[in-house]
């Protein structure tokens, strides 16, 4: 089972699998984000009985929920002895998934950060939410003008925060609302975190340097010049996995897993490094892409083979 991306559920998927064939896991794994906080008894339902953790499947439109524990189990069970899982985690819940994979009989390690710095550190408005969950319509109550700097335009004066906008002041649309107007959450983070854990002890040390800082996934990376058009919402940069694909330490004739591929960057890294791979995705629209990211490498890396081969037989 090397260097192949395959379509389904990763809890059937990997069943399939022989034990301890994967020297380490690197993933990417859904963060389990959404309005709705998990109650303590569905916490421990989550970490006893298997169930999944509600999260109100509304994050980005879609039901991204964090990882079974039993999922996790399967993993653990094809890694080898001593191998790394490094699984990036929401900052809001990664207590959750550290708590979901160590249930799954993982060792803790530590944790990894890739810190970032495009995007506008945005607030959750509290009053604003409060409308929303109750299906309220706020009403425009004014117009006004501001700006930041030099730079003037129209704003939108809502819930205490400054949003270049049409320029409508906005009342609360219930007393609920009213009562947390100028209150928000805490920052929009720069930074996520990448938990690390091994399959029982483990010679692996945390790096002098535990972060990493690169932008998100350029627009090069995003169309791959033209020829596939990557529309994934949460795609991370090949290089942030690749940092991770040489942190676990590998062989070359080694296999990485990532059993929530999406569109395939850690397959495109472990391609690039000459690193096998193993990635399963149940979107059929995102292993298309995979398969198609996977294969522009590989085109690239025997060019790159053929001419060091033309090098080593002028140099000899």
């Amino acid at each position: 089972m090397r260097n192949k991306i395959l379509h389904g559920d990763s809890a059937v998927v990997l069943k399939t699998f022989d034990p301890e064939a994967i020297d380490a896991t690197v993933t990417d794994p859904p963060y389990g984000l959404g309005t709705k906080q998990p109650m303590a008894e569905d916490i421990a339902s989550y970490l006893h009985d298997g169930s999944k953790l509600d999260h109100g499947g509304d994050f980005m439109g879609r039901d991204w929920d964090i990882p079974s524990v039993p999922l996790w189990r399967e993993v653990y069970r094809v890694m080898k002895p001593g191998g790394i899982l490094m699984a990036f985690a929401g900052t809001r819940t990664l207590d959750l998934m550290a708590a979901g994979i160590a249930a799954a009989g993982f060792t803790y390690v530590g944790v990894l950060s890739w810190c970032y710095g495009q995007g506008f550190p945005k607030s959750l408005n509290i009053d604003k939410a409060i409308d929303k969950m109750k299906g309220a319509t706020r009403e425009v109550v004014g117009h006004r003008e501001g700006g930041f700097g030099n730079k003037h335009e129209d704003v939108t004066f809502s819930l205490g925060d400054w949003t270049p906008t049409g320029g409508n002041d906005i009342s609360q649309a219930t007393p609920e609302a009213a009562k947390w107007e100028g209150w928000g959450t805490a920052l929009k983070p720069a930074w996520e975190p990448i938990l690390v854990f091994s399959k029982g002890p483990t010679d692996w040390r945390m790096p002098l340097v535990p972060f990493l800082y690169s932008a998100k996934a350029s627009k090069g990376e995003t169309t791959l010049e033209g020829l596939v058009e990557n529309n994934h919402p949460t795609k991370k940069p090949v290089d942030v996995m690749a940092w991770l694909v040489r942190l676990s330490e590998v062989p070359k004739e080694g296999v990485v897993l990532d059993p929530f591929l999406g569109s395939g960057t850690t397959a495109v890294a472990c391609a690039e490094l000459r690193v096998g791979y193993v990635g399963i995705e149940r979107d059929d629209h995102f292993v298309e892409i995979s398969r198609k990211r996977v294969g522009l490498v590989g085109a690239k890396a025997e060019v790159e083979d053929e001419q060091s081969d033309l090098f080593e037989e002028l140099m000899g």
